[in-house]
Parts: structure tokens; sequence; C-alpha cells
């Protein structure tokens, strides 16, 4: 959590002090609990039935078959939606790639990570395979390709960056 004070920013968010809540003025104690102690929260798992009339703390469990496939910009690459936050960016998604599919040359903007359940998917560093999980570091880019077909799953804390003037 980040502690404002005269319209200040900390450049270090930290947890604050039973002091620091004491001496917080009220309009922004008022934001610090809407925003983050009030849970008043971004993410939502497109399509799941009843998710507005669940408690702000209260857990989703999600139906993975109820989900719809919906098609990604990259033709033969289709997902599932598990977790968006669009106000951060924040992503968890199944991601089902068709054989011979090719998502062009990118740029993980923070880190990203994969768990291959079916299939795999290769790029010039090397392969993972079902039952394997690969993560990149912020700043890798590559292409990817799924040579054989893959089901995956993935986890964003920002969109990746594609570079297809660079290729």
């Amino acid at each position: 959590m980040c502690l404002v004070s005269s319209g200040v920013v900390a450049r270090r968010c930290v947890e604050p002090t039973i002091r620091d809540l004491l001496t917080i003025p009220d309009a922004v104690e008022t934001m610090l609990f809407k925003f983050n102690w009030g849970n008043a929260m971004a993410a939502v798992t497109p399509f799941l039935v009843g998710q507005e009339q669940l408690a702000a703390l209260g857990s989703r469990y999600v139906e993975t078959n109820d989900l719809p496939w919906k098609p990604t910009p990259t033709p033969g690459i289709d997902m599932k939606i598990l977790l968006e936050d669009k106000e951060s960016g924040l992503l968890t998604a199944l991601f089902r790639w068709e054989p011979g599919t090719q998502l062009p040359l990118h740029e993980h903007i923070e880190i990203e990570q994969t768990y291959v359940l079916d299939g795999s998917i290769v790029d010039d560093e090397g392969e993972v395979r079902a039952g394997n999980y690969v993560w990149r570091p912020k700043g890798n880019r590559h292409l990817a390709r799924s040579p054989n077909g893959a089901l995956v799953i993935s986890f964003f804390l920002k969109p990746n960056k594609f570079l297809a003037s660079e290729e």
C-alpha cells in the first residue's frame, strides 16, 4: 500500500503503522479504504454467471467449461479469460494453439508465466512441453510457435507489446 499525504505519493509502498493511520487526513483515509481495504475490485472473470452477486472478498469459483473460447488477434490461437483486470493489465487465461500457429514477435512488458497442459510451445531459446513451465522476464522478445498445437495457462502482469514492424 502507498500512503499519500499532501498530494505526494511515497516512492516505496509499505504497510502503514498504527501511527501512520492515526495521522492520515480523512479524505486520504477514505481513498485508501475504498481502493485498498474496501477491495473495490477491478478484476473480473468475463462471462462468469452470478459474479455481480458475490461479496467483494468472496472466492470466485470458475467452471472453465462454461466459459467461451474467444479468438485472439493471432489466427489459430483462442483464449478463455479466467481473470482480467483491464486497469492494471493483469490477465490469467487458457490459450488453445492450433497446430502450426505462430505468435508474431513480441516483447514482455512484465514477467509472463506459462504452464503447458497439452502439446508444446517452441521459440529460439527452447521448447516447453506438457507438464512443464516457462517464465520470461520483463523485456524478453521472441517469436513463439506450436508445431503440433498446445493448450496452456498463462499469467501476465501486463499485456505483451507486439513488434510486427521490427520482424
